[in-house]
């Protein structure tokens, strides 16, 4: 009986997207508030919506309900308020008393970061725009935090704004494999997961990579640096392993950092 009991009074994380305009902003922007079961919250920019009133409420309604169906099955609650209020985050405003070069960049429209560093990112490929978008959470507690989110929500208005949630056909650009099997390639990559295993012979490093929004894996004694850390190698390719609903995983051998 108590066992049932404590699993229908679990809370869900709650997400309260709103509208806002704060004292001296001339556009009204999509923020939202994150209440954690725990009771701790955080309130966070989305994308700019409008400088007219209506025009900004209507986009609201149509970007929370791409995001909702986007996050539909991540067992979070959802809910939108569309009458703007009248804010001024401190939190949002001490990011940018705090930003670097690199989010100075990105206000200026152009890419600090990744294998697309210096590209306007109006121009970055849609499969690049999604993965971006896709790791938005307005979350950032270190420098590059703060660099890499405020640049995932650039690419989250960008992806909103040409609805590209909603075109499968852009998902399947992302499976493209980075070469041939055997061929030798240089790319840039972000480091997303680090793993050390002990066998008979050593050290064995495993890698998860993450390449213009592409999977790629290593798994062998070479060092090539921490999570986070955005690394530029050469490569073999291995082997290309198609996972499900078409997803595929590069993997490469004899690594190089350059």
């Amino acid at each position: 009986m108590s066992t049932a009991t404590n699993q229908t009074s679990v809370k869900k994380e709650k997400h309260i997207f709103y509208v806002s305009v704060g004292a001296k902003e001339i556009y009204y922007t999509l923020r939202k508030m994150v209440i954690m079961p725990s009771g701790h919250t955080s309130d966070d920019y989305v994308c700019t919506l409008s400088a007219n009133k209506e025009e900004a409420v209507t986009k609201a309604k149509e970007h929370f309900a791409s995001l909702t169906d986007h996050l539909k099955n991540h067992g979070v609650s959802f809910v939108l308020s569309v009458e703007p209020e009248y804010t001024t985050s401190q939190k949002f405003k001490s990011r940018k008393v705090l930003s670097d070069d690199r989010i100075n960049q990105i206000e200026n429209g152009i890419t600090p970061i990744g294998s697309y560093s210096g590209f306007k990112i109006s121009e970055l490929p849609d499969h690049y725009l999604l993965w971006l978008a896709d790791q938005y959470t307005g979350q950032a507690t270190t420098a590059n935090d703060r660099v890499f989110q405020t640049l995932a929500s650039v690419a989250l208005n960008l992806v909103l704004e040409r609805n590209l949630f909603n075109k499968e056909a852009v998902k399947k650009e992302t499976t493209c494999p980075l070469g041939p099997v055997g061929e030798r390639i240089k790319f840039s990559a972000l480091i997303q997961e680090y793993d050390v295993s002990i066998s008979f012979y050593g050290n064995i490093l495993s890698y998860t990579l993450l390449v213009d929004g592409k999977i790629v894996k290593y798994r062998g004694s070479k060092f090539l640096g921490a999570v986070g850390d955005t690394i530029c190698l050469k490569a073999t390719i291995d082997e290309h392993l198609n996972v499900e609903d078409g997803l595929d995983i590069t993997f490469i051998k004899r690594p190089s950092l350059i």
